[in-house]
């Protein structure tokens, strides 16, 4: 669809974006797409709050409540009793607490 309103993408690592956040629900309206790079498209989604991250995700081991949890006993707990704990991996522990994972929290 946005091919034919807007012809060729201007490179080819340019995809199509929706100015109106409902690209997920299958808006093909032209007048809602553009050309976007993958950057600009990211952005797209956390502006209309369609980004999907942390829980919302289906493969999260943890929730933000136990993500929290995970940075308050930092420091004072073990990163292997930490991640038996919450049942993931040390190396998970540690992207949690070094904000890597999860970092908007």
């Amino acid at each position: 669809m946005c091919k034919s309103a807007h012809g060729e993408p201007p490179a080819p690592y340019h995809q199509a974006a929706h100015s109106c956040g409902n690209g997920h629900l299958g808006c093909m309206n032209p007048k809602h797409l553009r050309w976007a790079t993958v950057r600009e498209n990211e952005l797209d989604k956390i502006i209309h709050g369609t980004v999907r991250r942390g829980s919302d995700i289906n493969t999260a081991k943890v929730t933000a409540e136990e993500v929290i949890q995970i940075r308050e006993m930092a420091g004072s707990v073990k990163v292997r009793l930490i991640s038996e704990r919450f049942g993931i991996s040390k190396v998970s522990v540690a992207n949690i607490i070094a904000r890597k994972s999860w970092a908007w929290l």
